[in-house]
């Protein structure tokens, strides 16, 4: 059985199409899972939902697919301006942007996402995806350097074979305790030019992990994104 993951689009359309067109001369995959961060920063918004439903996709939700993160970072930078990471504008800019950028549905959509996925590829391995831990949407510990004891603390409450998660976007791979732990890094949100994604094959008993960073127009996006009136976080 093959998957393929990838993780933290952030509006990133071209960047997306471009891990779509990789992936398909790859030879596809069995099942395509996509672990959050679907829109938020670039250019993509309810077209980059439909092509993610186009290719059957299936969707856990991430912390930045809802406005309540950025309402909560707006009223903190309206409380204590300077000392987030970006400023009010920024943040009532994004908070708007889902209001009038985005459809009725595709709010509704990424209201209603799951949090976690489980592939229970045979009765002895199990495949869990979620955006950055069980214990929270948000939670700070999918770089790599994460002290063992953090993660095993993060992932205790779940059995699997692999986890495999995003937020950090930064890919990579982790043996801890005869499970493997693995970042499927980010489509979007990039300064090098490179979409990220993950492609994780079962076969005669074996897991195999390959990550791949793919090129895109990064011209293209960014005139989408001006063309859109897309909010920019701060320099």
């Amino acid at each position: 059985m093959r998957f393929a993951l990838f993780s933290d689009i952030h509006g990133n359309y071209t960047g997306l199409t471009a891990v779509l067109n990789a992936l398909s001369a790859l030879g596809g995959a069995d099942v395509l899972i996509a672990a959050g961060d679907h829109v938020t920063g670039e250019s993509g918004g309810d077209d980059l939902i439909e092509l993610l439903l186009e290719h059957h996709v299936q969707l856990v939700r991430g912390d930045s697919d809802t406005p309540d993160k950025f309402s909560r970072l707006a009223e903190q930078a309206r409380l204590h301006p300077g000392q987030t990471r970006n400023s009010l504008t920024y943040y009532q800019g994004i908070v708007d942007w889902f209001e009038n950028s985005l459809s009725k549905n595709t709010r509704h959509l990424l209201t209603t996402l799951p949090f976690e996925l489980t592939f229970d590829v045979t009765p002895e391995q199990r495949l869990y995806v979620c955006h950055a831990s069980p214990r929270a949407i948000d939670d700070p510990i999918c770089a790599a350097g994460t002290p063992a004891d953090t993660v095993r603390r993060a992932y205790s409450s779940v059995d699997a074979s692999i986890y495999a998660f995003g937020h950090a976007h930064t890919s990579y791979t982790r043996w801890l305790d005869g499970r493997l732990y693995m970042n499927v890094a980010s489509v979007g949100f990039r300064h090098d030019g490179l979409s990220h994604f993950t492609v994780l094959t079962y076969r005669d008993g074996h897991w195999i992990s390959e990550q791949h960073a793919i090129s895109y127009d990064t011209e293209a996006e960014a005139k989408r994104v001006l063309q859109r009136g897309v909010p920019r976080p701060d320099p």
